[in-house]
């Protein structure tokens, strides 16, 4: 690894040998020449964006001199977030994730930067630096293991969502290690956690945990709604109403799967009624609207699997008892290569978009 002494040697080696003064680099870099005699003597400590400058005025790739700069924040200077909090960032834009973990196990020496670590990890989530974030909420989560903070509880959230995968058993693994933090997260992000976790275990046929996981749901959401209204907090990813019905939903799902099917039934008129929702926007709208298609299809699944459904398919439609037909349910089954009206009932069951 290159020290600190050789960012400051190549510097003026590189002068000499280009026989180029200060003034001159001090106009290719626009850094003042007094500050790039400073830093040179070993005065003035290099700040992140003196130390890019310098590097691109000799020549030198992006970040070549990362590794030593972290040497010249802790050992050669006292720390400072103001070129931490820089360097940190740059790390992330250019991928440099041994920087990121060396500089972060250091800075885990001070507890006092957790707070700042945590609020860098939510910019680099925001703004979609994945793997940058992972190691600021591996570092949080470490240093707050033995708290019960709210923070942590994110940090442990982002942690779960963030490593989620194509890997079954390893997402089972990942709900396991976070379920326990989810009833500690604030409200908004309870319903998301919660929600998160239920389609995990959806994915992975857990029907009883699914079933717990969303009678949680329900009781969460519907309180927050019955608090607070319809008004979505920044932090939710979906209109408040949808949990509720999104747990209803559910439920019956769980249900239909342990083949308790006069049960599941009964949930289906939960998420297709929908009264109880005050003054609906546009957005709640839209997903009452989905949750009512839902309905419709779940409904007829649930009375053929419970032996309550006579049917009979013509080339016009499908008719109950009654000879009430269903010409909009059958213009989208018939959209379906040709086969049983049960296969197509679960098509239809297939095609929805949580």
């Amino acid at each position: 690894m290159k020290s600190v002494a050789t960012i400051r040697t190549q510097l003026e080696e590189y002068l000499k040998s280009n026989r180029m003064t200060l003034n001159q680099f001090s106009g290719k870099t626009q850094i003042n020449s007094g500050t790039l005699s400073g830093i040179i003597n070993g005065h003035r400590p290099i700040a992140m964006q003196q130390l890019d400058r310098i590097t691109a005025g000799m020549g030198l790739p992006e970040g070549f001199f990362y590794e030593a700069y972290i040497e010249e924040c802790f050992f050669h200077a006292a720390p400072d977030w103001r070129r931490l909090g820089p360097f940190l960032r740059r790390c992330a834009e250019l991928n440099k994730l041994e920087c990121i973990e060396r500089m972060v196990r250091l800075l885990m020496d001070n507890l006092s930067y957790i707070p700042l670590l945590f609020d860098l990890a939510e910019q680099f989530f925001h703004e979609g630096k994945r793997e940058a974030a992972v190691l600021l909420y591996e570092a949080v989560s470490e240093g707050e293991r033995m708290q019960h903070s709210e923070r942590l509880a994110l940090c442990r959230y982002r942690l779960f969502t963030l490593n989620l995968s194509k890997d079954q058993n390893k997402n089972l693994l990942l709900a396991a290690q976070f379920e326990p933090y989810v009833d500690r997260l604030d409200e908004p992000y309870q319903l998301d956690g919660l929600n998160d976790l239920l389609n995990v275990f959806l994915s992975l046929r857990r029907w009883n945990k699914v079933k717990e996981l969303a009678e949680k749901l329900k009781v969460r959401a519907t309180i927050y709604y019955e608090m607070n209204g319809g008004k979505k907090p920044a932090e939710t990813k979906k209109q408040i109403i949808f949990y509720v019905l999104y747990a209803y939903l559910e439920l019956g799902d769980a249900l239909f799967n342990l083949e308790d099917y006069e049960n599941a039934l009964q949930y289906v008129s939960l998420y297709k009624d929908c009264d109880w929702v005050k003054n609906p926007n546009e957005d709640e709208l839209v997903v009452i609207h989905q949750f009512q298609e839902f309905a419709e299809g779940n409904r007829y699944l649930y009375q053929l699997m419970s032996g309550k459904w006579r049917f009979c398919r013509s080339t016009r439609g499908i008719f109950l008892p009654g000879k009430t037909k269903f010409s909009s349910l059958y213009a989208r089954l018939s959209l379906r290569p040709t086969g049983s009206i049960l296969t197509s009932i679960l098509y239809l069951r297939s095609t929805r978009l949580i």
